[in-house]
């Protein structure tokens, strides 16, 4: 946010040298008011550990489809770890899940002592958050995450309310790293 274009800005097919806007993408020697590193966290969440030739079976059974965490770049099948773990996956679950919440196969399974109900934990960082996600815990109470903006090609054009414009660096940034098809992201003056 360095600079204000001095160049009208076109609207439809006409010149509207009123509208002046602002870079929001930092540059690249400037500091944004944030570290990545405060989105880190470890979640332990429950999992099942059962032999790789089972997890097809179960990927199929549509209630335990709605149990798989989901999250941004994340995988929920993963490979077993530690001793004796050679053959075996972890099918990932949403926290709280619990073994009365899972369907009949994978009861049966459990029951018959092929599979286990066990706890993983899973490193989450600034990688795996939305872009909602980002801006609601960077941003402090009462300044409300933007919601909405408009994109032409590469632009993403925000109209920012005044208490969120001492963050625009920081939603400009944060808009860029979650949206790869973007390369710049401006708001009115």
């Amino acid at each position: 946010l360095a600079s204000v274009s001095k160049s009208p800005i076109a609207r439809g097919r006409r010149l509207c040298s009123e509208a002046m806007a602002e870079s929001v993408a930092p540059a690249p020697d400037e500091d944004v008011p944030f570290d990545v590193a405060q989105f880190d966290q470890v979640l332990a969440l429950p999992a099942l550990l059962l032999p790789a030739q089972r997890v097809g079976e179960l990927q199929k059974v549509g209630k335990l489809k709605e149990l798989f965490y989901r999250r941004r770049n994340m995988r929920n099948v993963l490979p077993a770890e530690g001793e004796n773990s050679a053959g075996f996956k972890l099918m990932v679950l949403q926290p709280g899940t619990v073994r009365e919440a899972l369907p009949e196969a994978a009861q049966q399974l459990l029951d018959s002592g092929v599979a286990q109900f066990v706890t993983h934990e899973m490193r989450v960082g600034y990688e795996q958050t939305t872009a909602e996600e980002a801006l609601q815990q960077i941003l402090p109470k009462g300044v409300d995450v933007p919601r909405g903006f408009e994109t032409v090609g590469h632009l993403a054009h925000f109209n920012l309310r005044d208490q969120q414009l001492p963050y625009r660096k920081a939603i400009g940034r944060i808009i860029l790293d979650k949206n790869p098809c973007l390369k710049t992201v401006i708001t009115k003056v």
